[in-house]
């Protein structure tokens, strides 16, 4: 066999080798932990509230690292108790008087060949939302129109002073007139008389 046939053989074999590797790397890599079922399940909705929820993987999990959250609309956690896992299973307690609304389940899972997969699916459970507490009535607060602003009323004016009557002197002006007459009438005789 020539040199430039044995270095084509050796890089044939070698080639073949990889790809070799490179599936059986794949084959590995698709063997991770999935998730293959839930309860409740994905999108489902429910009468009432449940007492736990469990995951169901592909393949056996281990506890170091494992970890699921049940949180409502509010953000708030409903899980009630620690995580715990059986083989292909793992379950958490949640809150079985949860008001009715949609939570999301938050899991993070490590497969036996320490692959990590997290993801988050929905469920709902079925119902009215209790009424919101509704504020205390308060009193409507009267509001009394205000008085116009006018000028206070004067009292009634004061009539004016009647004069203060003239006092008589008890004679009569015609007799004064008739008195006043005749004695310039006697003057005028008296005057004709001395003439004379």
């Amino acid at each position: 066999m020539t040199g430039w046939m044995r270095r084509v053989l050796v890089t044939a074999v070698t080639l073949a080798a990889m790809a070799a590797g490179g599936m059986a790397l794949a084959v590995t890599a698709s063997a991770h932990a999935e998730l293959v079922g839930s309860s409740p399940a994905d999108g489902e909705v429910l009468d009432a509230a449940p007492d736990a929820v469990t995951l169901s993987f592909s393949e056996r999990l281990v506890e170091m690292g494992a970890a699921i959250t049940v949180r409502g609309a509010d953000k708030q956690s409903i899980t009630t108790g620690p995580l715990a896992i059986d083989g292909f299973d793992m379950t958490v307690p949640v809150d079985p008087n949860a008001v009715p609304g949609t939570y999301t389940v938050a899991f993070r899972v490590v497969s036996e060949d320490g692959h990590t997969v997290t993801s988050t699916f929905q469920y709902s459970v079925a119902g009215q939302l209790p009424p919101a507490a509704s504020p205390e009535p308060t009193a409507p607060v009267s509001v009394e129109p205000a008085a116009p602003q006018t000028a206070p009323l004067s009292a009634e004016p004061t009539p004016p002073a009647a004069e203060a009557p003239v006092e008589s002197s008890g004679i009569s002006p015609v007799v004064l007139v008739i008195g006043g007459a005749v004695i310039v009438g006697l003057v005028i005789v008296g005057a004709i008389a001395l003439r004379r």
